[in-house]
């Protein structure tokens, strides 16, 4: 049986002992402080962080990783090879996050992986997208330890392959057609396809295992009203839907991850301005019935790309901002919604954390630093030896509320404590009382064009996804 740490768009990146390979000696700034004894570099600390830049010269970008034997992890994603051009991308980093080996695979305009499955035999799948002759399409692989080649297929039906887990007979792989409508496909463990379909007016970034047999896809849906809706989708392994959901909020649903009795979800959703972009998570059952949902924004513009559980807290990972400028952005949150701390790091320009893998060490963060890749290791802890120096805590912003009031700082939830709080600009709230049922979703949604869609999310979520798709490229 294998074992997967799946993540599609993990845009890491690290650095260590090869050129272009940087410690960064300073990072983080935690927005609140815990009243339990911890300290500020407790929450959210890391034990290490890094950059990686290839040769030095080239954008290089890490979207996917897994453990890979011994002490160390196996990181994939993209290197540029020039103008408008870019390989697909697999290194070795050992456990402190710096650099043993890596190969580039040519891949022409848009070459990249976006998602790794350890083979539990010392080898491992990717899947994203690489050239054949003057088109981009779907590709995927099975590498040896050392990144060597055992086979790869092409795939003409998918434009890009976002996400991947492994199945009894061999993968499920979700992603995009040419025309950006849902492509999904089994595979068996040489490549060849089982089925495939497609699906219009859905999109889909991620899937998981749903615990019952079956697998959950996590991504949009073009409403009745010509919005895009958070969606997920319960399918089995034939490809039929057993059931799908989408939800009232405006935005985009990125990843999803088990929770002991359901499932949680992160995103983007439209904020209370035509350019502000919340960040957005819930809460579902089993059968995607929504608990409660929260959006939160420290700046004008959020979004959380990834999420994992560490005990019974969500581990959130994305982007803050303003404009076009911002911080990775890492945030607890309990199982009421509550923010617990969160805590941005800035070490270069345009930061963002892609992905979040758990580990026997900690939670590897995956994502990019400019034109490097990113990658740190989080300690649930907070007891890392060896932890690079901290900033000094800084007080949350007053922020505004829809109402046009402030929420203080001190009305935030403190680490730890494990007390309600008042909730934040943009964090609004459904309980498991008030909440308004998701509509249930069956068939292919209305012929609409993305574009137009994510225009109804307002200038600044409208412009994060564009902002994303420019990164996909």
């Amino acid at each position: 049986m294998r074992r997967t740490l799946r993540r599609r768009r993990l845009l890491a990146t690290l650095a260590g002992g090869a050129v272009g390979a940087t410690a960064i000696g300073s990072v983080g700034s935690a927005r609140t402080t815990g009243q339990d004894g911890t300290t500020e570099s407790e929450q959210g600390a890391l034990a290490w962080m890094r950059t990686h830049s290839g040769d030095g010269t080239r954008l290089t970008a890490a979207n996917a990783a897994v453990e890979a034997g011994g002490d160390g992890y196996l990181v994939a994603g993209r290197q540029a090879t020039g103008e408008q051009g870019a390989d697909a991308w697999v290194a070795s980093f050992d456990g402190d996050g710096r650099s043993q080996w890596d190969r580039r695979y040519e891949g022409g305009a848009r070459g990249r992986i976006e998602t790794v499955v350890a083979n539990g035999d010392g080898t491992y799948f990717l899947a994203g997208g690489r050239a054949s002759e003057n088109t981009t399409g779907g590709w995927a692989a099975t590498v040896a330890a050392d990144g060597s080649i055992q086979w790869e297929e092409r795939y003409s039906s998918a434009a890009m392959i976002r996400s991947a887990t492994a199945t009894d007979e061999g993968y499920l792989l979700i992603g995009a057609t040419p025309t950006r409508t849902l492509w999904i496909a089994a595979i068996d463990e040489t490549g060849a396809i089982e089925w495939q379909r497609t699906e219009r007016g859905q999109f889909g970034y991620g899937v998981v295992p749903d615990g019952d047999g079956g697998y959950l896809l996590a991504g949009a849906e073009i409403g009745d009203d010509r919005n895009l809706r958070p969606w997920i989708a319960s399918i089995v392994d034939t490809g039929r839907q057993r059931w799908a959901r989408s939800y009232e909020t405006q935005g985009i649903a990125y990843d999803l991850a088990p929770t002991d009795d359901g499932f949680v979800l992160t995103g983007l959703a439209r904020g209370p301005g035509e350019a502000t972009a919340a960040a957005y998570v819930a809460h579902l059952d089993r059968n995607g019935h929504q608990r409660w949902h929260r959006t939160y924004g420290p700046n004008d513009r959020n979004v959380l790309f990834a999420v994992t559980t560490v005990d019974d807290t969500a581990l959130a990972g994305g982007w803050t901002g303003v404009e076009s400028t911002g911080d990775a952005w890492l945030m607890a949150i309990d199982d009421a919604g509550d923010r617990q701390w969160d805590r941005t790091y800035d070490p270069g320009a345009w930061d963002r954390f892609d992905g979040l893998v758990p580990t026997d060490d900690g939670v590897l963060l995956l994502g990019g630093s400019g034109t490097d890749a990113l990658l740190g290791l989080y300690d649930p802890s907070g007891q890392s030896a060896g932890q690079p120096p901290r900033t000094t805590a800084s007080p949350a912003p007053d922020t505004p509320t829809t109402d046009g009031r402030t929420d203080s700082p001190a009305r935030q939830s403190t680490a730890g404590t494990g007390t309600a709080s008042t909730p934040t600009v943009g964090e609004s709230t459904a309980g498991a009382a008030d909440a308004t049922e998701p509509a249930t979703t069956t068939g292919s949604g209305p012929g609409l064009g993305v574009t137009s869609a994510v225009a109804g999310l307002g200038s600044a979520a409208a412009a994060l996804w564009a902002r994303r798709r420019t990164d996909e490229n």
